[in-house]
């Protein structure tokens, strides 16, 4: 049986063998309800043994490095910190990216209005 967790507008299941152990992580905003969220991506991060992240709902690839990736998502931007991380796939035509590494957070932060508003990339990051 895989339980299910709920918390805030997010959903989690969690799976574990004996060999691997794997969240999937499935956010639900306000939008999916409305008529505006038909073009949306789906955002969708799945994180295996915290070595391997595969994230869908990616709009953008705002910066990275060894130890932080920093992505623009559907549902905001999110900041990845770890060590030795590594894009390894890129596909910001499907919205999908796949990092490698040692995973240590995940941190979510909003978006709404910075583009429109004419702020820099510099600007946005250090909001």
């Amino acid at each position: 049986i895989s339980p299910v967790f709920a918390f805030g507008t997010a959903k989690a299941t969690h799976r574990a063998s004996a060999m691997e152990l794997d969240w999937v992580i499935f956010p639900m905003p306000k939008e999916a309800v409305t008529a505006n969220s038909a073009n949306r991506k789906p955002h969708k991060l799945m994180l295996t043994n915290r070595r391997t992240c595969s994230i869908s709902g990616v709009n953008d690839v705002l910066s990275f490095d060894v130890n932080e990736i920093l992505l623009e998502t559907e549902q905001g931007m999110l900041m990845i910190k770890g060590t030795e991380l590594h894009v390894s796939r890129l596909s910001l035509d499907k919205g999908e990216v796949d990092v490698d590494g040692r995973i240590d957070s995940f941190t979510y932060s909003e978006t709404a209005g910075y583009g429109a508003r004419g702020e820099s990339l510099l600007a946005r990051l250090f909001k």
